[in-house]
């Protein structure tokens, strides 16, 4: 049977109307004597069918006509089918039939009682309505009429309705009527509907038939209010009728669609109440109304409950069901933000689905995203979330403001400031973080040696401050003069410090204590405007302040390059430290007083066994020996060299001037013999512009000039083409100073085909190289010289080892960075073997890689130290060595006492521990929102993020939190890949829960 746009009142409507009105047709149709139908009647309701049965083939007791209609009435009665189609064949066959259709009413009677529709046409269509009186043609059309009717077979049904419409009997007209709006509401031909129920008794028994017609039509309409109130009313009038549950849908439906959403909470919960009474399950759409009315009055628990029983469908209504569970969340008391921003991010991750809000993906990643920010997110970065939105929906400055802050928090200026640059407004809070960042930035950058990123993050910082923060101004100009100094334009500087200088500022914390002063004193001495600079340097050596005894130092220095020696050596000897004592020797040396350079060299030596200028000092006290003709005194000064030095050049210098003391004690043989010596083993070294400068005071002493040039030109040397590389070499150098990478690249590429491979003079060019293409932002080029000066000892070997080591780190390079760090691990300076360990040390805790022998490890740190820089990595292995040995409550002190450290990866992971620590303790809540601090200020420690959602998966189990243990030990597994220990746990636990 074809319908369209019948709901299930429609169906209950059917129903209804057919179960009153199908008894009355054999009623009312029957010919049958008053007499006899109260006696079958009798019969066939006290279930006396076998007995009506046999009164059908005894026609002795029916005297009267008709006896074959009696008999088939009685068969209808009786439900007796097989005497039915008995007297059904009879007809047929044209027996006993041929003028009495009445027979076959009754038949159809039976059919319709039965439901058997096609049947009942099909006897009806035997009927010959000529031989029917007028009232039998009216039953007869009603019937055909509603035999069409129940098929769907319309047009029929409506021809036949229409001529029983004409019925002069209220009761058949009124159901023809009744029959032909019901057909009209089916076709959505309302007016029509309406004018024929409207010809209907306004009766009660009508009245409850039609009515719902009405509230239907009224609601598909979307006259909503009408729906609901004719609805309401039909409620009150029958409250338990069989179209109850209906009308609650309706009443809610309507309700929901007009925004009156407390009012339409107690309707939708009726029907869904009903529906599952009934075993059903109610639809999406239901769920989602129910759970946003209960949301909209104030009851989001119900809500979060309803909106659960949506989340598995893939459709819209599954998304939004996430979206408003979201919602619902957050609204809660207190707000579940966790569970929220879970919510978000999954309605966010559907996409667009088909028929679904367009705007809910938008919405959801906004939500999402402001909740990475506000509480932390343990499944991805904080920033990536923000810039993912930030990139697909351009236009959100509450969104670009935040990505700005995290940047900021997680401190990447250089993102922040480029942020907030985007932003189409700033508002005071912005204007003062991107003044502050800027400012910063261009500090460290500073601080890094990054003179141009300085310098620009300066003067952007320049524009946003006030003209009347006179403070910040000075300040300003303070670091343009450091930058200007930094880049050797030490006129500049002197300009940009005058500024602040003859100023108005007060209180700025980066010129108390003499700092500008100071400051002014060195541009000027480096500027060698003496005059200045000791002026300067005079008010600060005089203020007491923390600069003053490095402003005697440098006031020193000042005297010294005027070669005012005594009030140069006066001023060191006011002064501490070995440079002041190693000063005052070579001021003496510088003055030709060199016995007192002999004597004050002596004394530096005897002070310092390990000073910073110990070598300096040996070589200055040899040749003060020498100048005072102490030659073999001064000889076994040199052999001191060896002892307190690897480096091939002052080892070599040291033989030159032992060369030349020998000649001058005449031993002329000699001192050529350890020449030529020396010569041979440095032949190839680079060294021939030293070795022939010496060469040329030994063959000068002996008046031996062919000597010098035989000597020259039996080692390959040209001693012009020394003394012309030479001057390229300092002109490469000063283009270099000057800041002209390009101009002194080639300089040195020229010098590096003239220099003799593996000499000091070569590795020196070749470190100079390397320099200027890490200058010109060449790394690859940089790489390759950095690689060639680090193949074997020389003075540039150990800053070659650590560039490497450095760039490895910077290109994730694993294994050359290993073997970078094992060659500063074996490196001169005492500072870089402890900066090797800590690294060392730093990378073992980063990776969370075991680092050995630990026990071994800490006393190697006891006995050589770190830089101070890594002591807290140092904590990190000495507490992870504890609690491996179980000392869990010494180890978690010492964790403990990390939680604030300034290193992330440091403080995660003591974080972590404390959060592992709350959970074994059973204090779930609290290791939980020690994970989300995680999330919230280590977003970079993915390592520890990704554990720390283990524990937090752990914790939901342990708090019976099903759907946060599902959704985060997915969430893990999808996203945390480069883990894979970490997947597999997840996975682990997820079937060892069963989710």
């Amino acid at each position: 049977m074809k319908r369209k746009n019948i709901s299930l009142l429609a169906f209950t409507i059917i129903s209804t109307a057919y179960s009153q009105l199908s008894p009355n047709f054999v009623k009312e149709c029957s010919s049958i004597k008053k007499y006899s139908f109260y006696t079958d009647r009798l019969l066939y309701e006290n279930g006396h069918q076998a007995a009506l049965s046999a009164l059908l083939f005894d026609s002795s007791l029916f005297p009267w006509e008709n006896t074959i209609e009696k008999k088939v009435e009685l068969g209808v009665l009786a439900d007796d089918a097989y005497s039915i189609k008995t007297y059904l064949s009879s007809y047929e066959s044209g027996t006993n039939f041929s003028s009495s259709p009445q027979g076959l009413l009754h038949i159809a009677d039976y059919y319709l009682s039965q439901k058997k529709y096609p049947e009942a046409e099909n006897v009806l269509s035997k009927v010959n309505p000529t031989l029917l009186s007028l009232k039998e043609n009216q039953d007869y059309l009603l019937r055909l009429g509603y035999a069409g009717f129940m098929q769907g077979n319309n047009d029929k049904a409506k021809s036949a309705l229409r001529e029983a419409l004409q019925s002069q009997d209220d009761v058949k007209r009124n159901r023809a009527a009744y029959m032909l709006g019901h057909l009209a509401y089916l076709e959505n031909n309302t007016d029509e509907a309406k004018k024929y129920f409207q010809s209907l008794p306004q009766t009660p028994e009508y009245d409850k038939i039609v009515q719902p017609y009405f509230i239907q039509m009224a609601y598909n309409s979307g006259e909503y209010s009408e729906a609901s109130s004719l609805a309401k009313k039909y409620l009150e009038t029958y409250p338990d009728g069989k179209m109850k549950s209906e009308l609650n849908k309706i009443v809610g439906e309507s309700l929901f669609t007009q925004n009156q959403f407390s009012e339409a909470l107690p309707y939708l919960t009726s029907y869904a109440q009903e529906i599952e009474k009934s075993g059903q399950t109610p639809s999406y759409a239901m769920l989602y109304q129910l759970g946003y009315v209960n949301a909209k009055a104030g009851q989001y628990e119900a809500a979060v409950q309803y909106y659960n029983q949506i989340t598995s469908a893939e459709n819209k209504f599954g998304q939004n069901a996430y979206f408003q569970l979201g919602n619902a969340y957050l609204q809660s008391s207190p707000p579940q933000k966790e569970a929220a921003m879970a919510a978000y991010k999954k309605a966010y991750e559907m996409g667009a689905t088909d028929g679904g809000n367009p705007d809910i993906p938008k919405k959801s990643l906004r939500q999402y995203a402001k909740l990475s920010y506000d509480i932390g997110n343990p499944f991805e970065a904080n920033e990536d979330v923000l810039l993912k939105y930030s990139e697909n929906y351009p236009n959100d400055p509450e969104i670009k403001t935040l990505l700005a802050k995290t940047y900021l928090y997680n401190g990447d200026l250089a993102k922040s400031i480029s942020a907030m640059e985007e932003l189409p407004s700033m508002d005071e809070t912005i204007k003062n973080a991107y003044r502050e960042a800027t400012f910063i930035k261009a500090i460290q950058s500073l601080q890094d040696g990054k003179i141009a990123e300085a310098e620009l993050y300066l003067k952007k910082h320049q524009t946003s401050v006030a003209a009347s923060d006179i403070n910040q101004k000075a300040r300003i100009n303070f670091y343009l003069g450091e930058i200007a100094f930094e880049k050797n334009d030490y006129e500049s500087a002197i300009l940009q410090y005058l500024k602040v200088k003859n100023g108005d500022a007060v209180a700025i914390p980066e010129l108390e204590d003499g700092r500008l002063d100071y400051n002014l004193g060195l541009a000027y001495l480096k500027n060698k405007q003496w005059k200045e600079a000791d002026n300067y340097l005079n008010l600060v050596k005089v203020s007491g302040s923390q600069y003053s005894n490095e402003a005697a130092l440098r006031l020193g220095d000042s005297q010294f390059y005027q070669g005012n020696f005594n009030e140069a050596i006066s001023l060191y000897e006011k002064s501490s430290g070995d440079y002041a004592e190693y000063k005052i020797g070579e001021a003496f040396l510088a003055d030709a007083e060199y016995s007192k350079a002999e004597s004050e060299f002596t004394k530096y030596l005897n002070t310092f066994s390990a000073g910073n200028y110990t070598v300096e000092a040996i070589f200055g006290l040899a040749k003060a020996q020498t100048a005072l003709g102490k030659y073999t005194e001064s000889n076994a000064t040199l052999e001191r060299i060896k002892n307190n030095t690897q480096n091939t050049y002052p080892v070599m210098m040291a033989g030159l001037q032992t060369a030349i003391n020998t000649q001058e004690l005449g031993s002329t043989a000699q001192a050529v013999n350890l020449l030529n010596s020396i010569a041979d083993n440095q032949l190839n070294s680079g060294y021939s512009t030293e070795i022939l400068n010496a060469a040329k005071t030994i063959f000068t002493r002996q008046k031996n000039i062919s000597g010098l040039q035989e000597f020259a030109s039996s080692k390959g040397w040209d001693t012009d083409k020394t003394e012309i590389q030479e001057l390229e070499l300092a002109a490469a150098q000063q283009l270099y100073n000057e800041g002209k990478y390009t101009e002194s690249l080639a300089q040195y590429e020229n010098l590096e085909k003239k220099t003799s491979p593996n000499s000091e003079s070569y590795y020196f060019v070749l470190h100079q190289l390397a320099q200027v293409h890490s200058q010109l932002k060449n790394p690859s080029s940089a790489k390759t010289y950095f690689e060639k000066v680090a193949t074997q000892e020389n003075p540039y070997y150990d800053a070659a080892n650590l560039w490497l080591y450095q760039n490895a780190i910077s290109e994730n390079a694993i294994e050359e960075k290993a073997h970078r760090l094992q060659k500063l691990q074996n490196a001169n300076s005492a500072q870089l073997r402890k900066y090797a360990l800590g690294e060392q040390i730093k990378t073992s805790v980063l990776t969370r890689s075991s680092t050995g022998n630990t026990s071994l490890l800490l006393d190697k740190v006891k006995n050589i130290g770190v830089v101070a820089a890594y002591q807290d990595f140092v904590k990190v292995v000495e507490a992870r060595t504890l609690y491996e040995s179980g000392k869990k409550s010494a180890a978690r002190e010492l964790f403990k006492s990390l939680e604030k450290s300034s290193i992330s990866a440091v403080a995660a992971e003591a974080l972590y521990n404390k959060a592992l620590y709350q959970a074994e303790s059973r204090e779930y809540k609290a290791s939980n929102s020690t994970i989300f601090t995680i999330a919230e200020k280590f977003p970079e420690q993915g390592i520890w993020g990704a554990s720390a959602l283990v524990l937090l998966a752990k914790n939901y189990w342990a708090l019976k939190d099903k759907f946060q243990t599902k959704y985060t030990l997915s969430q893990i597994i999808e996203n945390f890949t480069e883990y894979p220990e970490i997947v597999e746990q997840a996975r682990s636990l997820k079937n060892l829960y069963a989710l």
